[in-house]
């Protein structure tokens, strides 16, 4: 009889903890298929250590609207040869065309003293010492706010050239490599010479992948293979970039505007110059 009793208490010791193992197997089973859930959407789920990797964007110029708004958007995260230039459209296609030899070759000064002249019309304001700060590393600063450069400014322009190869292999990387690129150009260029510059890109790097973006005041949409086009109406204005580029690509999704910053405090940052 005793032996009978202590077998049921037993049962009823082992069922009822094994009702409670089964809720917690039940609880546990949730959450983890709750885990499994988010872990699909890394994007909806920023605590489970994961980064959406931003799109590579790259300058073609016309000016610094592209560099600069790509900065506010932190999209600009190394600095390429286009950033700080003004680069009529013969000059980006020449300095391409042959790889850039004769870059900073014959130089003169702009007739109002605050910019470089190239031997392929490439306009550098923003790379030399000036009246207000006549000191500066050449070499490593990203950006010198535009103003009357300084007569000594040939003494700089070894270090200047020196920071252009680097930027300009960097470029050549970046084009040569497997990555998407998205290159943005500010300028009213007409659809034909849109069609050109993205022809002879293609022809140029047959084996890149990447889609041409025009930035101009041309509301009408054009509709081409391989180019996108919006409409801005502001040289600095990273909210509207924001908005059209969202609505351009599901890769802009994710993309911020630098909160609290002026277009000129926005110049100086980015990892390799």
């Amino acid at each position: 009889m005793i032996k009978k009793k202590l077998m049921n208490t037993l049962f009823v010791f082992f069922l009822q903890n094994s009702i409670i193992a089964i809720n917690i197997t039940a609880i546990n089973s949730q959450g983890i298929r709750s885990d499994f859930k988010n872990a699909n959407h890394p994007h909806k789920n920023p605590t489970n250590g994961q980064r959406v990797k931003k799109p590579l964007c790259i300058s073609l110029g016309r000016g610094c609207s592209p560099a600069l708004n790509l900065r506010s958007l932190k999209l600009r995260t190394a600095a390429y040869p286009f950033d700080w230039l003004i680069s009529p459209l013969t000059a980006l296609v020449n300095g391409l065309q042959d790889d850039f030899k004769h870059l900073l070759n014959n130089c003169k000064l702009r007739p109002d003293k605050k910019g470089v002249i190239d031997s392929y019309g490439f306009q550098f304001v923003h790379d030399w010492p000036t009246v207000n700060q006549p000191v500066i590393d050449a070499i490593n600063t990203d950006f010198i706010t535009d103003s009357i450069i300084s007569n000594e400014w040939k003494k700089a322009l070894p270090q200047v050239k020196e920071k252009y190869r680097r930027r300009i292999e960097r470029f050549k990387n970046a084009c040569l490599g497997s990555e998407k690129i998205f290159f943005f150009r500010t300028d009213d260029m007409t659809k034909e010479q849109a069609v050109y510059l993205k022809t002879f890109l293609s022809n140029k790097f047959p084996s890149l992948n990447f889609i041409l973006i025009i930035v101009s005041h041309n509301k009408q949409s054009w509709q081409i293979d391989g180019i996108k086009n919006f409409q801005i109406s502001a040289f600095h204005d990273p909210k509207a970039w924001k908005k059209a580029l969202k609505q351009l690509s599901p890769e802009f999704d994710d993309i911020e505007v630098l909160q609290d910053k002026s277009y000129r405090e926005c110049y100086p940052l980015c990892n390799h110059y």
